[in-house]
């Protein structure tokens, strides 16, 4: 397995706190965070009309949080998450669903706390 030192080392560690943060593409709006994993390393994100699709977006896909707005900007866009597998709202991510969102996204979500 090869890592991307780059992406590991600017990956944000998500926060329950982030629920309720607009998910924000390059180009436009994608959803709304509804809950993160344990690990802050996935966050299942609401899409589509009327924010009743589930998709979890990995931490490593996050350029900017913006907490006075309200936002994470990420470098997704709205189709290649409207495109990744749906989550099923139980907020547990299995081996094999873990398996399948590392394949779709091809990036490791490995969120690092290290004391300042």
């Amino acid at each position: 397995m090869q890592f991307d030192m780059q992406a590991l080392l600017r990956t944000f560690c998500l926060s329950d706190a982030m629920a309720g943060y607009e998910v924000d593409g390059p180009f436009e709006r994608i959803g709304e965070v509804k809950s993160v994993s344990g690990d802050g390393g996935w966050a299942v994100v609401a899409t589509g009309r009327f924010l009743g699709r589930l998709h979890v977006i990995p931490a490593s896909a996050v350029r900017r949080v913006d907490p006075r707005r309200g936002a994470i900007h990420v470098d997704l866009t709205r189709t290649e998450v409207d495109r990744s597998p749906e989550h099923d709202g139980r907020g547990v991510l299995n081996a094999e669903s873990a398996r399948i969102l590392r394949s779709y996204y091809g990036r490791l979500s490995v969120c690092l706390f290290l004391p300042l």
